[in-house]
């Protein structure tokens, strides 16, 4: 038997090809969608419906059956979905923004999308109730004003049927908004057909909040990955900073005392490479970008050891740099949501007791 089921179609736009070849090549953030590069930039996908007159800026993404026809009257093929590739790039492109970009998408997606499908849902669910018990006896004002009421439902969520994209939404608001006149395609009062208008809203609404359940898994895990990455990175790199302090490393005889005789070369060297691959760990931006420019510093560190220019390593104060690089770049991304800093307030209204006129 033929799979009548719609399937869809994904596309990228034509002028983001070079993103999306990228994107393939990054990897995985602890198998979330989430991906990040070798520079720790990272990166994630949305998908959004095309209209078919738009098509000419997208190519196909899909592998398809020879002969595939997606244009053909009645293909299964008529799920047209653009997969867009986002980079984080506000503010250092790091990954306390990208935190930041996931809450926005699923306060989005749980607060007005889904305030939208709920409200559809519910409306169906009421005229169904009027229209049943006395349809034939509502009057032309009656009418007019269970239209009216549909209009200001979908105003106060925010749903407005004219600039509606998304395949799912434009059939919903099509179907509630068709049902509340009451009338079919002829301009006739017709009961059945406004019941099968509102049960098809009211369908289509429970297939929104579904839709809306799957993008929040994707987001949630998302920001999931994130959070355990940054925690991950953030304790890689304060490990190393302590390492590092004075006390420490530095502070080993071959620094202490730069011009004796060298012993334990090897070993210092071992903790040296150690903390260069602790280093390398933290995958994503800032703490990439900040743990390569450590890198840097410890392998000149290594270098002059091993040529003996202990007193060099010492002078230019390498350690201590390396440490101010790490403290820094942990303090200044401290935060996941930065406070505003109030200004402070003109001294005249700085008294420490009240004021009355």
């Amino acid at each position: 038997m033929q799979n009548t089921k719609e399937r869809p179609v994904f596309f990228e736009r034509q002028d983001r090809k070079e993103l999306g070849n990228h994107f393939a090549k990054s990897r995985q953030l602890f198998g979330a969608e989430i991906r990040f590069d070798t520079k720790g930039n990272i990166f994630f996908t949305t998908t959004r419906d095309v209209p078919v007159e738009k098509l000419t800026s997208y190519v196909v993404k899909t592998n398809l059956p020879e002969q595939t026809n997606i244009y053909a009257p009645n293909t299964r093929y008529n799920l047209l979905k653009e997969v867009r590739v986002h980079q984080i790039t506000g503010g250092n492109g790091g990954v306390e923004t990208a935190i930041r970009a996931m809450d926005h998408i699923l306060e989005g997606e749980r607060g007005k999308e889904s305030q939208q499908a709920e409200a559809v849902k519910e409306r169906a669910g009421n005229l169904l109730d009027i229209f049943s018990i006395n349809f034939s006896e509502l009057t032309e004002g009656e009418l007019a004003r269970e239209q009216q009421e549909t209009y200001a439902l979908l105003v106060k969520v925010g749903f407005n049927p004219a600039t509606v994209i998304a395949r799912e939404k434009k059939k919903m608001a099509g179907w509630i908004t068709k049902a509340s006149f009451g009338e079919d395609g002829l301009g006739r009062r017709n009961k059945l057909i406004t019941a099968m208008a509102l049960t098809a809203a009211h369908r289509q609404a429970i297939q929104r909040q579904g839709t809306i359940g799957t993008i929040v898994s994707k987001f949630a895990q998302n920001r999931e990955a994130l959070i355990f990455e940054r925690e991950f990175a953030r304790a890689i790199l304060s490990e190393v900073s302590f390492r590092i302090l004075p006390e420490k490393v530095p502070g080993h005889t071959l620094f202490k005392y730069p011009d004796k005789l060298p012993t334990n070369v090897g070993i210092v060297l071992g903790i040296i490479n150690t903390l260069k691959f602790q280093l390398e760990q933290p995958h994503v931006r800032p703490y990439r970008t900040i743990g390569l420019s450590a890198i840097e510093i410890l392998t000149e560190i290594a270098d002059l050891l091993k040529q003996n220019k202990r007193r060099e390593i010492v002078e230019k104060g390498l350690f201590a740099n390396a440490y101010k690089l790490i403290a820094n770049g942990l303090n200044d991304n401290r935060d996941i949501y930065p406070r505003k800093v109030e200004k402070a307030q003109p001294k005249e209204h700085q008294l420490p007791f009240p004021v009355s006129n």
